[in-house]
């Protein structure tokens, strides 16, 4: 294969001798060539190892013959799957995934500070062990990274979670806990496979980080909702019964082991990784869920929360059934209301959530968000005189000029422009550009590339 990759160094050589008279254009075509060159190496050295390493057994490897290490174990450190639980899990899963796997260790993880790290600039010490990470749920903490696969050694390290013996309600959560380590170690697992398989005579050189992780979340993917989660359901009956029934009460709604545990596949083609599946979903809702129980809130916010939560993630008729049960209780729980209003907006149901807004401002005059869902179904039916009129009214609610200021001042640039009121859209846009508290240039562009004709 890395015949196909003629780059040499003499030609890098006589590229830089040349007098560009774009030096950065000629910059950028020396940087490309340097990496083709280095990617002919990575080629050859893979293949020559390939050569000289003894094919991996067709048998398949058992899972009892792989060793697990537990390091770092005490009273706050702690593993929610044992080692056990990890070979079940292996032993459910495809065979022949496991070949080559030398050994899989049960660690704390890295106390390093973050330095200059941005996908972990959020990460904070815990207050146990010191240890760099996130809180996961109340008195829970996870680390920065949960699982680490280690080619060359073809090894798995997934990492501990930190928590005292009396935090609140640990009974009820601890098999979500097993779920989510048994899940990294699906993810990691599925890296060995990719590198110990998939790899074969250089057709792929794994030197493509983007690659790895959408393939290993894809096996894990696959593998927690084939492997994990029946295995779980099938051992631990009792533990997944409780917890799904303390979400239910608390919640308002029953879900499933398998949607607590996630979909993993985040990393997209160009390897910016899915906001929305990273940060909503069910496993943040229910993680938000709990902070709010053990804060103390009633049901009815903890149901509202949980019904917001989902109407995050799209799943309007979940989130809708959470709010029926409400209003059946209290038919005029304004923010109940206007979350339903907002759902159905979603749902392009402009005249039933107009009914909603309508009964929302005759019972609160001054409630911003009714106006702000108000403005989007004028904007969704076409009415530009009316949208106009109740963005040119909620503008007068809004406290400060951020977002809720920058976007009905947006769709009163939209409904200028659909009433060939030019000179008000182009006042509005330059009034975005100097006025808004962040952003207001980027704003402005966003907003005239959207709705100004050229």
């Amino acid at each position: 294969m890395s015949r196909s990759i003629h780059r040499t160094h003499h030609d890098i050589e006589r590229e830089q001798r040349f007098d560009y008279a774009d030096r950065q254009k000629q910059e950028a075509k020396i940087d490309r060539m340097f990496d083709e060159l280095a990617k002919k190496r990575l080629i050859k050295k893979q293949v020559k190892a390939e050569r000289a390493t003894e094919p991996l057994p067709v048998a398949g490897l058992r899972p009892e013959d792989i060793p697990i290490d537990v390091l770092d174990e005490n009273d706050v450190i702690h593993y929610p799957a044992s080692p056990n639980d990890i070979r079940e899990v292996m032993g459910r899963c495809p065979k022949g995934v496991a070949d080559g796997l030398s050994r899989i260790t049960l660690r704390l993880g890295d106390h390093k500070p973050v330095l200059n790290e941005e996908d972990f600039e959020d990460a904070e010490p815990d207050p146990l062990t010191g240890r760099y990470g996130y809180t996961v749920l109340p008195g829970v903490f996870g680390p920065r990274c949960l699982g680490v696969y280690n080619c060359p050694k073809n090894s798995i390290d997934v990492h501990a979670y930190v928590y005292e013996s009396n935090a609140p309600y640990l009974d009820v959560w601890h098999v979500y806990l097993r779920l989510q380590m048994l899940s990294t170690f699906a993810h990691e697992i599925g890296h060995h496979d990719d590198f110990s398989r998939r790899l074969g005579r250089g057709r792929w050189r794994g030197d493509s980080g983007e690659k790895a992780e959408r393939y290993a979340e894809g096996r894990q993917d696959l593998w927690v909702k084939e492997c994990v989660v029946p295995y779980l359901e099938t051992v631990y009956p009792n533990e997944t019964r409780t917890l799904l029934d303390w979400i239910e009460k608390h919640g308002g709604i029953r879900v499933s082991l398998a949607e607590l545990a996630g979909d993993p596949r985040i990393t997209e083609k160009d390897g910016v990784i899915n906001i929305t599946k990273s940060i909503w979903g069910i496993p943040s809702a229910f993680e938000n869920l709990a902070e709010e129980v053990v804060a103390g809130k009633d049901l009815t916010t903890t149901r509202l929360s949980f019904a917001r939560q989902l109407h995050f993630d799209a799943r309007y008729d979940d989130a809708l059934s959470i709010l029926e049960r409400l209003l059946a209780t209290d038919p005029e729980h304004i923010d109940v209301l206007i979350l339903k209003a907002d759902i159905f907006v979603h749902q392009e149901k402009y005249e039933a959530a107009r009914l909603i807004v309508e009964q929302v401002i005759g019972m609160d005059k001054g409630h911003l968000q009714a106006w702000e869902i108000l403005a989007d179904i004028c904007e969704g039916c076409g009415e530009w005189k009316k949208l106009k009129d109740v963005a040119t009214h909620a503008l007068t609610l809004v406290e400060g000029k951020r977002w809720s200021w920058v976007s009905l001042l947006g769709q009163r640039v939209h409904a200028s422009v659909e009433l060939k009121h030019l000179e008000q859209a182009e006042a509005d846009l330059k009034t975005i550009e100097t006025e808004a508290e962040r952003g207001g240039k980027r704003h402005a562009e966003r907003i005239r590339k959207r709705f100004v004709k050229s």
